[in-house]
């Protein structure tokens, strides 16, 4: 019997599909769970940090009990509704508003827990605690780096009120102050120098980093900006000058005005304009800072700064003039411990070393000569390394444990003399000596018996003795003997170390010429030599990717000619046929291929990674067998079989023309000093 309306007329089909579907939908409903809702008990505490009182906690863990319940209810009607029936309609309709019930019971749960949470009764002592854990353990940052406005603790101060006022009254996390930009157009404004007044107030000692472009240029409000730090000078801790000798003379209002200053970094450079009436005036502000302990100084303008150099600890410097080094050591009884020296541009005036008595705290030694005059015949008369050993001797510093050296040559015999006279030394890092030197210290390690890491410097090609050395001194030393051999090592008394490093900073010869030689690849396979020839063509075509190296003087002979000559390149690349991980090695066409997928956007990366894909399984084979890696692109590392670092990084890093990173390194185990 059909369905009349009101009316008495037959309704129409749309209408007798909507009223089936009304009645189908009352019936399916009829039984469901509701929508709950589920009501805080402390609403006042959700939008605030205040901690709940006992009651307060009583009701709230009641609330959480009651809503676990109907959470694990609403659990197994959503786990055991697809077992209902055909009812396919009221199945659905159940499990989403089930779902949502459960959704909102679980966010119920976790908004009560964390009104629960025991940081809300933190003590401001122990937040004050918390608050200096996240400050870097050392205030002493010399690295340079640019320090933001967003670098300050501003986001412990947004939480809540209690956290505002612990970490406005901890004048600790205020002490790093953002980098005071004076090439900047706002920070002559009144603005500004408020912000300073204010972030000086709130820390007790602060942390200073003045910087000026090179090119930038500096207006009246400048002296404004300065006469706010100046007026603040008795709570500089350290202070980070990156400015015109100019710029700097203008501070001196800080006279005998530094009594907390602990560290000085001074890196001065040419402004426009003349500059000799200036820089012929002496910046003796500097040498009344009773507690200042570590001084570097980059700039031969800078020529005429005394520093405190009796008290120092700590002193470097980089580009430098010869008056300093020489009233350095000058000094009677210097306090030295970390003594360096980077470029220096007057040989003479290191003879003066002969004149010190005595640095008997030295922990590290470095000097470097600058480039340009590592080849000059003055060099040929004088010998830095026999000046530093009797310098050691005299002083008997027994606490010496870094040596850095960096001369035109190494004459036999000197490096032995040199270690013998420094017995605690654990980092070596040297011009490389001769064969019979390396040799010599392998099987003599009564010689600084302590020695962790050696590093040795080469700008030229290794000779064949030399290359025989130092794959003997490596193995020998940093390879661990298995459990069944007998210890050799000691039983020939060889040395042990953590790792040996080759430093090569310039294009050529290419670093992984000398990692073929040191590996022993052969170069001569004509697989190699092909790889080699399309190594040369990404060169002559991508001329972006040789990453210092020389291009090709002439066009390779398997450069095709195509409209992208690059990608038939890569197509020759992947149909051969590679067999021996060595071939791949020796002919660097890994790095090559590395860089390719980086430049111009990506455009090559997929034929790349195919090519990689190909390779995997050889790379990944051999990558066990691999010694000599690359670490940050001008320097080879050797990892021994049980190296650490093995587990830190991967095939793919290994492959990588960057080389590995310094973190990938243990700090003790690194060749830099300056760390």
């Amino acid at each position: 019997m059909e369905t009349l309306d009101r009316h008495g007329f037959q309704p129409p089909a749309e209408s007798r599909r909507k009223s089936l579907t009304a009645r189908m939908f009352r019936g399916a409903v009829q039984g469901l769970p509701g929508i709950h809702v589920h009501k805080p008990p402390v609403p006042h505490l959700l939008r605030s940090n205040t901690a709940p009182t006992e009651a307060e906690a009583s009701l709230i863990n009641l609330a959480i009990g009651n809503a676990y319940l109907l959470r694990t209810r609403f659990h197994r009607i959503i786990s055991g509704s697809e077992t209902h029936g055909d009812w396919r309609d009221r199945i659905r309709l159940t499990r989403a508003i089930t779902q949502y019930n459960f959704e909102v019971a679980t966010d119920f749960i976790e908004e009560q827990y964390a009104i629960l949470s025991p940081i809300r009764k933190l003590c401001p002592e122990v937040l004050e605690a918390i608050f200096l854990r996240t400050l870097p353990s050392c205030l002493m940052d010399l690295s340079g780096r640019r320090r933001r406005n967003a670098d300050l603790p501003w986001a412990l101060s947004q939480v809540c009120q209690s956290w505002r006022s612990t970490a406005l009254l901890t004048p600790a996390l205020w002490t790093k102050f953002p980098t005071v930009n004076l090439s900047a157009d706002s920070t002559g404004s009144a603005d500004y120098r408020a912000f300073l007044v204010r972030l000086l107030k709130r820390a007790r000692h602060v942390v200073l980093h003045i910087f000026v472009d090179k090119d930038g240029k500096f207006g009246d409000d400048t002296d404004m900006v300065l006469d706010v730090l100046v007026a603040h000078s008795t709570k500089w801790k350290g202070i980070f000058i990156e400015a015109p000798f100019s710029i700097t003379f203008q501070l001196s209002g800080i006279k005998e005005r530094l009594p907390e200053l602990e560290w000085l970094y001074l890196r001065g450079f040419l402004s426009v304009g003349p500059q000799d009436a200036i820089e012929s005036r002496e910046i003796d502000f500097f040498r009344s800072a009773p507690k200042l302990r570590v001084a570097r100084v980059e700039g031969e303008i800078y020529r005429n700064a005394p520093l405190p150099y009796s008290q120092l600890t700590d002193y470097s410097q980089g580009n430098g003039h010869e008056h300093r080094l020489k009233d350095l050591l000058a000094t009677r009884r210097p306090q030295l411990q970390r003594f360096s020296v980077r470029n220096f541009c007057e040989s003479a005036t290191f003879r003066d070393m002969t004149m010190v008595n005595t640095i008997s705290n030295l922990t590290k030694f470095e000097f470097e000569f600058a480039f340009e005059l590592r080849s000059f015949q003055i060099l040929d008369t004088f010998d830095l390394i026999p000046a530093v050993s009797s310098l050691i001797l005299r002083s008997q510093s027994s606490a010496l444990r870094y040596i850095y050296l960096r001369t035109q040559r190494v004459t036999p015999g000197e490096l032995n003399t040199l270690l013998q006279n420094a017995p605690a030394v654990e980092h070596l890092n040297i011009t490389i000596p001769p064969a019979q030197d390396i040799t010599y210290l392998l099987y003599h390690p009564d010689v600084a018996p302590c020695l962790r890491t050696c590093g040795f410097y080469t700008d030229n090609k290794l000779s064949h003795k030399l290359i025989v050395a130092l794959r003997s001194f490596a193995k020998s030393c940093c390879e661990e003997v298995e459990d069944t051999v007998p210890d050799c090592n000691a039983l020939y008394g060889l040395r042990r170390l953590q790792t040996v490093y080759l430093h090569s900073p310039f294009c050529y010869p290419p670093l992984e010429e000398k990692q073929r030689q040191l590996e022993g690849w052969n170069s001569t396979t004509e697989t190699s030599d092909y790889l080699k020839e399309l190594r040369r063509g990404f060169f002559f075509k991508v001329p972006e990717i040789t990453m210092g190296q020389l291009l090709p003087q002439e066009k390779p002979r398997t450069l095709p000619r195509q409209k992208d000559p690059v990608n038939r390149l890569l197509v020759l690349t992947e149909e051969l046929a590679v067999t021996e991980l060595a071939d791949i090695y020796a002919s660097g066409i890994h790095l090559t291929l590395r860089s390719l997928s980086r430049v111009q956007s990506g455009k090559y990366r997929e034929p790349v990674e195919r090519i990689f894909d190909k390779w995997k399984r050889l790379i990944d084979g051999g990558s066990n067998e691999l010694r000599w890696v690359m670490l940050e692109r001008d320097t080879l590392i050797y990892l021994s079989k049980h190296n650490e670092v093995r587990r830190k990084v991967n095939a793919f890093q290994m492959t990588d023309p960057r080389g590995l990173r310094r973190m990938d390194i243990p700090l003790d185990d690194l060749p830099w000093l300056n760390v």
